[in-house]
This record gives structure tokens, C-alpha cells and sequence, in this order.
């Protein structure tokens, strides 16, 4: 009896205790199956967020890169503008004051592009060439030849000759180059991510659906224990009660 009122209380004290709707603060029942599926279901979730933040943070480079993009264009417009004035004889001083600003606005949008205070590209380590400058996203942790780099155009180009425009020419034709192989890389990344972020993303729903399952298994089979000890305790009150009558009927006689 003694026995049966344990396991009885035991079983009682876990079914009133109320389940967390989150596998990871469920309390309550939890064999050895979903007590081992909660880290995994915790991993999966980082993992799919984890992998979103750097969707976004891709995403961010590949908006900053796009504005670089049109500045480039205009600044090609620019120096065609330059090279038709100068074969009329025209002062391209205007056209070279154009340029300059075009030139100061993408070194001001790559400067000043940040994810969530952080700066997206960096400089790079390589030694810089005649006036330009590799940057790389921040996102890339080792730099070698298969690193994307953007190849900024110098701070200032000049156009008041052939050849300066020439120079010019092909220095933003090198710089647009670039900026489409990076932003190329860029949305390959993300399209890896996004992958990731999906197959994680079912890998948690699954776990979960598994978590809840071995939960309701917990469940189901402390119930078949109540019903048992149920039993049990009514049997055994059932088999003592006849010893107890006679007893008191044997005391009687004796009084």
C-alpha cells in the first residue's frame, strides 16, 4: 500500500504540473527523447536567425553598392560630357567640378554604410595603387585572390586634356568592374543563406512537432500510471477492509 501511495502521489504531483508552450522552458514531463531534442531545437532557431542577420547585413551592402552604382553611370555621363566639350574647344572646368563631387559622394556612401552600427566595408589590406582603394564588406574574414574587392576611383580625376579624360575613362571602367563582380558575390551569398535559413527553419518546425510528440507520449503513459495506482489503491482498500472487521469483532468478544 505503501508503495501505491507513492507512485500515486508521484504521478498526480507530474500532471498537475503545467507544460511551457516553448520546448526549451517545458517543464513538467520530459523523458529521455524530448529532454534531448530541446538543444537541438535551440540550435536550429539561433542558426536560422543567425543566418537571416547575415541576409540583411548582405542585403544593406548590396543597397550601398547599388547607390555607388548610379554615381558611377553619372560620373561616366560626366566625363563623356568633358571629352565632347574639349573637341569643341569648350572649358570642361565645369564638367571636371561635376565629376569631383560624384567622386566625393561614393567614397561618402562607402564611408558611412553601417549594419546595425556596423561599418560594411573596411579597407583593404592590399597595397593600394596610383590614388585608388580596395575595400572588401566586412563580412569576409580572410582576404586572397578570390576575395570580391571594389577598386575605388582616386579622389580626383582630371579633364581638362585628352588625356586625363582617357585616364578618367578608364578608371571608372575599372571601378564599374569591379563593383558588378562584387555585387555578383554578394547575391550568391544570399541565396546560400537563404537556403540555410529555410532548410533550418524546417529543421526546427520538425523538432518542435518531434519535441511535442514525446511530450504527449510523457503524458499518455503517466495517466496509464494513475489509472493503475487507482486501481491498486482500491484493491488494496478493498482486500484490507474485511481484515479490519474482523478484527474489530474479535475485540468485541474479548471485551
Amino acid at each position: 500500500m505503501h508503495i501505491t501511495e507513492t507512485g500515486l502521489l508521484q504521478t498526480v504531483r507530474h500532471l498537475s504540473q503545467e507544460p511551457s508552450a516553448e520546448p526549451a522552458n517545458a517543464g513538467g514531463l520530459k523523458n529521455g527523447a524530448s529532454a534531448s531534442l530541446e538543444p537541438n531545437i535551440r540550435i536550429a532557431k539561433q542558426g536560422k536567425r543567425n543566418a537571416n542577420d547575415g541576409i540583411f547585413y548582405l542585403q544593406a551592402a548590396d543597397s550601398a553598392l547599388g547607390e555607388v552604382s548610379d554615381l558611377l553611370n553619372r560620373a561616366m555621363g560626366v566625363v563623356e560630357q568633358a571629352r565632347k566639350a574639349l573637341a569643341s574647344d569648350l572649358d570642361p572646368m565645369e564638367t571636371e567640378t561635376e565629376l569631383q563631387r560624384l567622386l566625393s559622394s561614393i567614397r561618402r556612401v562607402i564611408g558611412t554604410s553601417t549594419f546595425h552600427g556596423t561599418t560594411i566595408f573596411v579597407a583593404s589590406s592590399q597595397t593600394p595603387e596610383s590614388g585608388s582603394v580596395f575595400l572588401r564588406p566586412a563580412f569576409s574574414t580572410n582576404q586572397d585572390s578570390t576575395t570580391p574587392l571594389l577598386r575605388l576611383p582616386p579622389e580626383s580625376l582630371e579633364l581638362s586634356t585628352p588625356h586625363g579624360i582617357a585616364t578618367a575613362s578608364q578608371t571608372l571602367a575599372v571601378t564599374l568592374v569591379s563593383l558588378r563582380s562584387m555585387r555578383e558575390t554578394l547575391g550568391f551569398s544570399v541565396r546560400q543563406l537563404a537556403s540555410v535559413s529555410d532548410f533550418l527553419g524546417v529543421q526546427a518546425e520538425n523538432l518542435s512537432a518531434a519535441f511535442h510528440q514525446a511530450r504527449d507520449a510523457d503524458y499518455t503513459e503517466e495517466i496509464v500510471n494513475l489509472t493503475k495506482f487507482q486501481i491498486l489503491s482500491q484493491t488494496g482498500i478493498a482486500t484490507l477492509s474485511p481484515a479490519n472487521q474482523a478484527s474489530q469483532q474479535i475485540l468485541a468478544l474479548l471485551r
